[in-house]
């Protein structure tokens, strides 16, 4: 399965680390799912950023690590059409957001959207890294 390149935007917002070119290969051209050392990363580093409270930096950790796991129990059971499992993908990246938002303020929900637009991957043409195209 691929996953949509906005939805990869939207994780790789939360991480410095991209996934390695071998680790890509070995995943049949899909990034790895990150492992709980990079996923409590991903949150120390939207917690800082965005000055999160030590309650919600614990409540976006228990949602990032639920979502992780539905994300890898949804690719290891769904080895279908392209298409709809992108549309999953996309269905369960916009659930996260969406929870993520909920226990934030206005403005920290602004942050947060301005964090992920600082963050996201460049794309060259067709949709890949530049200088890969």
């Amino acid at each position: 399965m691929v996953f949509p390149t906005h939805y990869l935007s939207f994780l790789h917002c939360f991480s410095t680390r991209p996934p390695t070119r071998s680790r890509q290969v070995a995943n049949k051209g899909r990034p790895p799912l990150p492992n709980d050392e990079q996923i409590a990363e991903m949150v120390i580093d939207l917690a800082k950023e965005i000055s999160l409270s030590e309650s919600q930096e614990a409540e976006v950790s228990e949602l990032y690590f639920a979502h992780f796991e539905e994300v890898e129990a949804f690719t290891k059971n769904n080895k279908g059409e392209r298409g709809a499992n992108q549309e999953a993908m996309e269905e369960l990246r916009a659930g996260l957001e969406k929870n993520v938002k909920a226990l934030l303020t206005e403005e920290r929900q602004e942050q947060l959207d301005a964090f992920q637009e600082k963050n996201r991957p460049q794309r060259g043409r067709g949709g890949r890294p530049p200088g890969r195209g």
